[in-house]
């Protein structure tokens, strides 16, 4: 559960997705009772193929041998660097509209 920062109701937490042009897609949460949003974040096809990246690594991170987790880690960390610029990007491009 959630609570709305508008109206104080609580509600489920389901997050719902908004397409833009370009494969730009904002993800957000919506307070049933009075319609207030909360933007949860902006990604496009790079930022997804990132995240997918990011899975197939903690996969391999799960049955890699001690030695290999270092490497694993530091992987996932470049990438959710440049993912967190980029979502971060994105967002400041359409909140401004």
């Amino acid at each position: 559960m959630i609570k709305c920062d508008k109206c104080d109701e609580e509600f489920e937490l389901k997050v719902q997705v908004t397409k833009y042009h370009g494969g730009i897609e904002k993800s957000f949460l919506k307070c049933p009772c009075c319609g207030e949003r909360y933007t949860v974040s902006f990604t496009d096809k790079g930022i997804r193929a990132k995240q997918y990246e990011i899975n197939k690594l903690r996969d391999k991170l799960s049955s890699a041998e001690v030695e290999d987790v270092d490497s694993i880690t530091k992987q996932i960390d470049v990438i959710k660097n440049y993912m967190r610029k980029n979502i971060l990007r994105l967002r400041a491009k359409f909140e401004a509209k």
